[in-house]
């Protein structure tokens, strides 16, 4: 199978989902760590080409109630797994000197898009500090302060979860030590309402893990010029 085709990848995306969806985790489990251990694929092209677009179309089979709320945590739950089993190949045992913190606003549970935008800026030679779904308000900002974070980036995925990411920025830039930290948004929330960040006072929004990759790094090259 030529992986790097784009055939391959869409042959490759079409078998892991048929395992999933078959709930055969062990075999999408090694489908995937084989293809990377044999080198027939990198860690970000197997993100870009097979692991979002399996989950977006994941999330399309549950809107359309062709599958069950159950099968879609499954199915997030397992790839979630394959990605840890990653982790060895992706982290740094080196400081980079810049820090990334990722978070989902309010009770958000759907955390995997966060997870794989968190990762990309670990390949991007990020220094990432994931503190995931469900957490306060208060302890994000105590993450960003303990990390002395140059880029917050913030999830939401219901639109009733903006409010929590717009008191998260606005708490941000009225502390002194936290003010000039770059804010990116992303998630549904932001996807439906593209011109929604700049009312909430973040710094720039993207819709998937590469570009907002590229992103932080113009913002992080302009701030550095000032």
């Amino acid at each position: 199978m030529a992986i790097h085709s784009r055939a391959g990848a869409r042959a490759l995306s079409s078998r892991f989902l048929e395992l999933l969806l078959d709930a055969r985790r062990a075999e999408a489990t090694e489908l995937i760590l084989g293809i990377v251990e044999d080198g027939k694929i990198s860690i970000p092209e197997l993100y870009l080409q097979v692991f979002e677009p399996v989950l977006r179309e994941v999330g399309q089979l549950w809107q359309d109630r062709e599958i069950s709320i159950a099968q879609e945590h499954f199915i997030s739950a397992t790839t979630q797994f394959i990605m840890s089993r990653l982790y060895p190949k992706i982290f740094s045992a080196e400081p980079r000197g810049r820090w990334m913190i990722a978070a989902c606003a309010g009770p958000e549970m759907h955390e995997i898009g966060l997870r794989m935008v968190a990762d990309f800026f670990e390949f991007g030679g990020w220094d990432t500090y994931y503190v995931g779904a469900n957490l306060p308000i208060e302890a994000v900002l105590t993450a960003a302060a303990e990390r002395q974070a140059d880029l917050l980036a913030l999830s939401a995925t219901m639109p009733r979860h903006v409010a929590d990411v717009r008191e998260i920025i606005q708490r941000l830039r009225s502390d002194d030590a936290l003010r000039s930290t770059t804010v990116l948004v992303g998630g549904g929330a932001f996807c439906v309402e593209p011109d929604l960040w700049r009312s909430i006072g973040a710094d720039g929004f993207t819709s998937d893990a590469a570009s907002a990759v590229t992103l932080a790094e113009q913002l992080y090259a302009l701030k550095a010029a000032q």
